[in-house]
């Protein structure tokens, strides 16, 4: 579908989208572990008012605190 994203940016819902890096099964009643959340404010209806609505604050909130997780992983903090 050519505009799903914009679609769903107009629900103001989104999911998310995933990849997959090791084919497998996965199953209903199969277990999931939360490896990290460095932001845990962060959840996807803030995220996209910091990217997509007029929320500077929201912006600058994620702007710190994910240029030190990148830094942090980049070997430069």
């Amino acid at each position: 579908m050519p505009d799903f994203v914009k679609l769903i940016l107009q629900t103001g819902k989104p999911g998310f989208l995933a990849r997959v890096l090791q084919p497998g099964e996965i199953a209903a009643g199969d277990a999931f572990e939360l490896i990290e959340r460095p932001c845990p404010q962060a959840n996807l209806v803030f995220v996209q008012r910091a990217k997509y609505d007029d929320d500077p604050a929201a912006a600058r909130e994620l702007a710190a605190d994910w240029r030190a997780t990148f830094a942090e992983r980049a070997g430069l903090a």
